[in-house]
């Protein structure tokens, strides 16, 4: 049963005017107003509310569209087909080409056929969503490969998708604060989120425009096992060309740790970015390894880098905090992006290059939590190993999870799909999200095409990331010398 075909409770109190409460968000954020659903963007099937300095588009389908300035549109046709873009794309074959040139191969592909579309599109990075539609046949949104511009979408007297859920409750009549809400762990169970009839759009899936269901679109077959060294050639490839990209037309900040996928993205950036790491505190046991390796190998290698010693920054102010928590459903670290501005500064031409997402292709659920997905029971586990957390409600959630997004049917590795589609879609896009108000981020790893390799190679190769150690071996084999999380540097 969709969501849109649910039956309201007639009796449900209509929260206040949507005016009114963006009104009282703005005064919540005091100095910091403008910072109010930062890089965020909406599409609504009737004219939204939004902060008077953003940006609106012409419709498209019948979907009124809105966004931030700071967000960037392209679009694209050609012929009877359309593309538009929300955020940064680019194709990490081409460092050279644009964005807007991205997004002409696209239009042009969807002008041959849907799949044509999905297999082009499975090439891009960024952070991202989508909204095509080809002829006669219905218009589709979709985000970027792992979700990492989040999306999340309400079907009840209207039909809302947007970044930020409050930008929801804005627009909507029935989205309230729950009465009973579900408790986060990297991501709320399921497809959920705090507020009432507003769901989450995983990765992977799309919504059908017309009848604002969801649908899965990748993958359809079975993933091609390759040859590792063939695999790690191509990724080396991708890698190299997003960071090329990226830091063509952008100015980069880049994290760096002590673990193997900040060490990957090091091999292939070298000295051509600012690095930061941070430290909160002396019991923080992985900040500590983090600093230790930071220090050695820039002080080694001559690297530019900054440690932010979270210990001796000032607290941000109450109006800062009153932002994240409009902003964010899941805070993660809220101080740090205020810390960030204090020491790395920010801006519309600074993106953050995270090195997050690598663990979908190292089988990170299947090595963790020893659980293979079978049902929504065993969902629950991967999602959690605090058996407290196991409960029927949340197993209902996982359930209804599994349904809308035909998690079971997707032929590919389970674990490592859960780990990209909930964990990922789930949680790290709000991570991201939390940092939106002072900059941009990118991963080198925010592309189907990448992740594919990582997992078309034997599980051994998976398990030992044997991918990432060849990419650093071959692109800066100094590296190989430090110690990855205090453990020695298992050579491929």
């Amino acid at each position: 049963m969709s969501q849109r075909s649910r039956q309201l409770n007639a009796d449900e109190a209509k929260p206040k005017n949507g005016q009114v409460l963006l009104d009282e968000f703005i005064s919540q954020a005091g100095s910091f107003y403008r910072e109010l659903f930062a890089r965020g963007y909406i599409v609504s099937d009737h004219k939204p509310i939004v902060p008077a300095w953003w940006i609106g588009q012409e419709p498209f389908d019948g979907y009124f569209i809105c966004h931030d300035p700071r967000l960037i549109f392209t679009q694209s046709g050609v012929n009877q087909s359309s593309v538009l873009c929300l955020g940064i794309i680019f194709d990490s074959r081409f460092p050279a080409a644009s964005s807007q040139d991205t997004l002409n191969a696209l239009a042009a592909a969807l002008d041959e056929s849907e799949r044509a579309f999905h297999d082009q599109l499975s090439h891009s990075s960024g952070r991202y969503v989508l909204i095509y539609k080809r002829g006669g046949a219905p218009a589709k949104f979709l985000t970027d490969a792992t979700g990492m511009r989040c999306a999340l979408y309400y079907n009840q007297e209207c039909r809302v998708i947007s970044s930020h859920a409050r930008l929801i409750q804005i627009n909507s009549e029935h989205a309230p604060d729950s009465s009973n809400p579900y408790s986060p762990k990297f991501g709320y169970p399921g497809i959920k989120t705090p507020l009432d009839n507003v769901y989450f759009l995983s990765p992977n899936t799309l919504i059908n425009m017309d009848s604002f269901s969801v649908e899965r679109y990748w993958p359809i077959t079975h993933i091609e096992q390759l040859d590792t060294e063939v695999a790690a050639e191509q990724f080396r490839s991708i890698m190299r060309n997003s960071f090329q990209w990226i830091n063509s037309n952008f100015n980069t900040v880049t994290s760096l740790t002590a673990g193997m996928d900040s060490r990957a993205t090091l091999s292939i950036a070298k000295r051509n970015t600012r690095y930061f790491t941070y430290f909160r505190d002396k019991s923080e046991d992985t900040d500590a390894l983090d600093i230790e390796f930071a220090k050695k190998v820039s002080h080694d290698l001559n690297i530019n880098h900054t440690i932010i010693h979270c210990p001796s920054l000032p607290k941000p102010p109450i109006e800062f905090s009153n932002l994240q928590k409009i902003n964010n459903i899941y805070l993660h670290l809220p101080n740090m992006p205020y810390r960030y501005g204090l020491t790395l500064g920010g801006g519309e031409d600074i993106v953050h290059v995270r090195s997050n997402l690598s663990e979908i292709g190292r089988l990170f659920y299947h090595n963790k939590r020893k659980v293979y997905p079978r049902s929504a029971t065993s969902l629950t586990k991967l999602w959690s190993s605090n058996t407290e957390r196991h409960t029927s409600r949340n197993i209902l959630a996982f359930d209804e999870y599994a349904e809308i997004t035909h998690f079971f049917d997707a032929p590919v590795e389970r674990t490592s799909l859960f780990y990209w589609e909930h964990r990922m879609g789930g949680w790290h896009s709000q991570v991201v999200t939390g940092t939106d108000i002072v900059f941009e981020t990118l991963s080198l790893y925010n592309c189907r095409q990448a992740l594919i390799l990582m997992l078309s190679v034997p599980t051994d190769a998976q398990k030992s990331s044997e991918i990432l150690r060849r990419t650093i071996a071959s692109e800066w084999p100094e590296l190989m010398e430090y110690p990855v999380n205090g453990k020695p540097f298992q050579r491929p």
